[in-house]
């Protein structure tokens, strides 16, 4: 079996701790870097050698390396008796020695083979041009190191938007590996000094959208206080969309770990930093097609006073989507009083369906559904149709199917079973409200089945002793964990 051909760009301690959770993997691995860096030993060896930036490059390309806890000590060696090689990064060095000896477009390949990488490491392009930060009261900063390390604690003014002082050019080696990747992820990492920089380049934005691979956005454990002050996960992902990233997303990763008070606490009062964890889900839904929560909280960092994630669990969420793990579980779920209060919003009359909305919570259980999601729903199927187009909810499921009678449930869930081989029927979810109809089905088949009764709903204490192995008021009321 040919193994995945997986993208990253992300960038900092978020992609090198991405690569370390998945070069331990047999999949095919190129790191996208940024190269538009300037602060410290790289912006010293740039303006004195027109050095490509190495930061990012170095963090990646030390990652992919077998044994990196050993190699990181010398790679990261910063000289520090007083001359030229005062505080410069030994990574660095090579870097630039690797530049003069083969030329800037393969200069990374050629290292990384000499080391051994479990993958290739590729700079976004070979142009060189700095970053530049337009502000909210309409001032600019030049230079990526400025805009990082800029005061935090007196300025408070926010990034509107970033550029760069010239076009800067995709290394044809880039689009090449973006066309033919099977998976794509973006993040973790600063958002406009790491992950943005590289959309800002000529054609890469355009390659992401145009790629049949599947895209993957890891969100980050805490926001920037100089970057991303007070940003929700979608003010991220919106972000993205405004930098050409106009494809919906199809697993948005995100910890909802409970990050130790006393590490925010420190976190907030020296960054301004605060955990970029609040997701509204009506807002979610325009960028991303499914939400994987998951724990991926680094113990070992915290421990360190670090907030980070852990390299192990990010690598293991990473494939279990990329191996289809979460295919193994299925939803099968009713619309009418269940995912939308038809009976008392609409009371019957086809005119009130611009008063339909998704009932509370669920919207958040279909969008962090880690399985494959089916709709079956019973009606008129113009009209059902049309709720769905309304709900805005038809891209969430794989497929849909909308039968005139309530007997033809059974088939169709009977037939679900059967075409994909489910072996073991407790791996499906059947979710309903009616008892006489999906439920019962559901249950006959052996699936795990579970009761909506909404408030005022058409079949609430409607009951032909068939119980359910799990009756709810509302999707709130559900915890993924208890149900899988």
């Amino acid at each position: 079996m040919l193994s995945k051909k997986v993208v990253t760009i992300s960038g900092g301690s978020g992609g090198f701790t991405l690569l370390r959770g998945l070069v331990e993997y047999p999949i095919d691995i190129i790191s996208i870097a940024t190269v538009f860096d300037s602060g410290g030993s790289t912006g010293v060896l740039r303006d004195a050698y027109g050095a490509l930036p190495q930061g990012d490059i170095r963090r990646c390309l030390l990652a992919l390396i077998p044994n990196s806890s050993q190699w990181r000590g010398m790679f990261m060696h910063r000289f520090s008796r007083d001359g030229f090689l005062e505080n410069h990064a030994l990574g660095n060095l090579m870097l630039l020695a690797a530049e003069e000896r083969y030329g800037r477009a393969d200069a990374v390949k050629v290292l990384g083979e000499m080391l051994g990488a479990r993958g290739q490491v590729m700079p976004v392009s070979v142009d060189d041009a700095h970053l530049v930060a337009l502000l909210d009261d309409g001032s600019e900063i030049f230079t990526e190191s400025a805009i990082d390390t800029r005061n935090i604690l007196t300025d408070e003014r926010k990034i509107v938007s970033v550029r760069l002082t010239k076009p800067a050019t995709a290394c044809r080696s880039v689009l090449e590996a973006i066309k033919s990747a099977d998976y794509i992820i973006i993040g973790p990492g600063d958002l406009y000094t790491s992950l943005i920089p590289n959309l800002l380049v000529y054609r890469v934005s355009e390659a992401i959208v145009q790629s049949s691979a599947k895209l993957i956005y890891v969100s980050n454990l805490m926001t920037k206080g100089a970057e991303t002050r007070g940003y929700s996960v979608c003010d991220f992902l919106k972000a993205l969309r405004l930098y050409g990233i106009d494809r919906k997303i199809d697993v948005v990763v995100v910890s909802l770990d409970d990050i130790p008070s006393n590490l925010i606490d420190i976190y907030r009062n020296t960054e301004h930093a605060e955990p970029a964890m609040q997701i509204d889900y009506a807002v979610a839904m325009q960028y991303g097609i499914r939400y994987q929560i998951a724990s991926l909280f680094s113990e070992n960092a915290a421990n360190e006073g670090i907030i980070r994630h852990s390299a192990h669990k990010l690598g293991r969420i990473i494939m279990s989507i990329m191996e289809g793990r979460n295919d193994l579980c299925h939803l099968i779920v009713d619309l009418d009083d269940t995912l939308a209060q038809t009976t008392v919003t609409m009371r019957g009359d086809q005119n009130r369906l611009e008063y339909l909305t998704l009932v509370d919570g669920a919207l958040k259980f279909l969008l962090t559904f880690p399985g494959k999601r089916i709709l079956l729903t019973c009606g008129e199927h113009n009209l059902q149709s049309r709720k769905l187009e309304h709900l805005g909810i038809k891209d969430l499921f794989e497929e849909i199917y909308i039968v005139p009678k309530k007997g033809d449930k059974e088939t169709i869930i009977a037939n679900y079973l059967k075409r994909n081989g489910i072996k073991n029927p407790r791996n499906v979810i059947v979710v309903g409200d009616r008892v006489d109809a999906e439920i019962l089905y559901g249950r006959s088949l052996g699936c795990k089945t579970i009761r909506v009764q909404l408030h005022g709903g058409k079949y609430v204490g409607f009951d032909h002793n068939n119980q359910s192995d799990l009756t709810i008021t509302s999707f709130s009321e559900l915890q993924m964990k208890d149900i899988l």
